[in-house]
């Protein structure tokens, strides 16, 4: 499956991205991380195996899209060489202001998913880091607000 996300108000289409790992996310869904889920691309077009995951795909693309254009100049302070919306983008695609730059693209597919899979490698680990990173322990203690 794959999916468009149109915004109304812009009158633009955002297709399927793919998933980019979140490393500052402690994943604690019964559900597999989205960067890990099935993917296939033909013809420069993400597919899904599963619907739901193509309609995040195309809404995360619709987000990084957009957070480019909002804050492309805005830095974080510790880390001055990397801009924000770089740091937080949810897929691997880079990004494009308006429709003629997202015509001009060339995407190489075939390097992406091989960044991908190296993702799906590590995941184990890094889960178990981020565990330790957040809870300390690994245990499931509540947040209190």
């Amino acid at each position: 499956f794959t999916s468009t996300f149109s915004h109304s108000i812009l009158n633009e289409a955002f297709d399927s991205g793919l998933f980019a790992k979140f490393p500052q996310v402690y994943h604690k869904s019964k559900f597999p991380p989205l960067h890990s889920h099935d993917v296939r691309v033909v013809d420069c077009k993400v597919y899904y195996k599963d619907p739901v995951v193509a309609e995040f795909a195309a809404a995360a693309r619709a987000i990084d899209c957009l957070m480019h254009r909002e804050l492309n100049d805005v830095e974080i302070p510790e880390e001055p060489e990397i801009n924000f919306y770089k740091k937080y983008q949810l897929c691997l695609e880079d990004p494009y202001v308006d429709i003629e730059e997202r015509e001009s693209q060339k995407i190489d597919y075939d390097a992406l998913l091989a960044k991908r899979k190296l993702f799906e490698e590590s995941a184990t680990l890094d889960v178990v880091a981020a565990v330790d990173n957040i809870w300390g322990n690994g245990e499931d203690d509540e947040i209190s607000s």
